[in-house]
């Protein structure tokens, strides 16, 4: 009898530590992540590229956001990647605000600098906010 009191003390204690956590688990995932240098009619890559030109009009990134709630929010960070890793610009959106149904096309941009592109490499990271989503990376480079 003993046992099943100090169990069911355990079994209430772990459910309160459990209740007090805050978690943020969600169905929203990221699929078909492409990059190119200028959407199709539709918003999407028509394909994906790894290497730009320098005098390429900007780094395009499209992507299909499913099952999102509306408080979901996705973030994009652009990075050059040659010696030390640098922020170049980043972006976040709230699902509510770009789109609804179970999945629609969310796309970011980074335009050409008036210079142009410097060679090297770089990256691009779509994430999501919620615990239980792996954030998503691109590389690619500029030749």
């Amino acid at each position: 009898m003993r046992n099943l009191k100090n169990l069911t003390a355990a079994v209430i204690t772990l459910v309160m530590m459990l209740n007090s956590c805050s978690f943020n688990l969600s169905t929203a995932s990221v699929t078909d992540v492409r990059l190119c240098e200028a959407p199709d009619a539709t918003g999407n890559c028509p394909a994906d590229k790894a290497q730009f030109s320098p005098e390429a009009p900007m780094f395009y990134l499209s992507c299909n956001l499913n099952f999102a709630p509306e408080d979901t929010q996705i973030k994009f960070q652009w990075y050059n990647t040659d010696g030390k890793r640098y922020l170049i610009d980043e972006a976040t959106l709230r699902a509510g605000d770009i789109g609804s149904g179970s999945t629609f096309n969310v796309h970011a941009n980074l335009s050409k600098p008036t210079n142009g592109w410097p060679k090297g490499n770089y990256e691009v990271v779509v994430s999501l906010s919620s615990d239980n989503f792996k954030p998503i990376s691109k590389t690619f480079t500029v030749m």
